[in-house]
């Protein structure tokens, strides 16, 4: 016995439980709000991270399956949006199809119903929850691994234990000799106590020895810069 796939009937299923509820529609009105269909490249990808968003996100399955935080019915579709839009990536399609078959939806009565079946006030709150929501679930995970790509090729510096460590002859044996660090301090005693030989000129009473500069800007005007390091 072969057994073939079951055809997508979600939107005949919507269209029957509104008309269940609501009964027939007049003329002119849509028995259920227009579902769109989701025909993104990444629409695949868009619904793992919707299901990946319902598992990982409390505050987001709490709201999909009804629980409302509000008295206000506009205020709680655009809390449900707003996480749609988060985890569908902003892809709008997808977004209305998965509120219309949320719970949240499911709960409502007929007045509300009614108004969702607007096709304008989807839209509405569809685009206020993509403009209110600039970071998607897709960008911060791809942010996320360029990071930790980032660290891992990052060039390791060696830890102390694999530098070389020098030393030195001691009394005792050997000692190692701490590497300099970058600023080294001495006390007033210990430069009054140096032996430091007198200072010595290239040119007598205009050119020390020294690392020196003669810069000659465009004005023609030169100036002689004092020596930092000794030759």
């Amino acid at each position: 016995m072969e057994c073939s796939a079951m055809p997508d009937r979600s939107k005949e299923f919507t269209e029957f439980l509104t008309f269940w509820r609501l009964g027939k529609p007049t003329e002119g009105e849509s028995a259920s709000p227009t579902l769109p269909s989701a025909t993104s490249a990444d629409d695949t990808e868009d619904r793992r991270y919707f299901e990946l968003g319902l598992d990982k996100d409390a505050l987001f399955h709490d709201l999909y399956n009804g629980n409302r935080r509000t008295s206000d019915e506009s205020a709680n579709d655009q809390a449900v949006m707003n996480k749609l839009a988060y985890w569908c990536n902003h892809n709008a399609a997808l977004m209305q199809e998965k509120f219309l078959e949320s719970l949240h939806y499911a709960q409502k009565d007929e007045e509300h119903i009614k108004k969702c079946a607007r096709k304008d006030y989807l839209d509405r709150t569809t685009k206020a929850a993509i403009a209110g929501t600039p970071v998607t679930a897709k960008a911060k995970d791809a942010s996320y691994k360029l990071e930790q790509a980032r660290k891992d090729f990052a060039p390791q510096r060696p830890s102390s234990a694999e530098q070389p460590v020098e030393v030195k002859r001691t009394p005792d044996g050997y000692a190692p000799i701490a590497p300099p660090s970058a600023l080294e301090f001495i006390s007033a005693r210990e430069l009054w106590s140096m032996d430091i030989p007198p200072l010595r000129e290239i040119v007598k009473g205009f050119l020390p020895q020294g690392l020196a500069m003669i810069v000659a800007p465009s004005t023609r005007r030169q100036k002689l810069l004092p020596p930092r390091h000794g030759l």
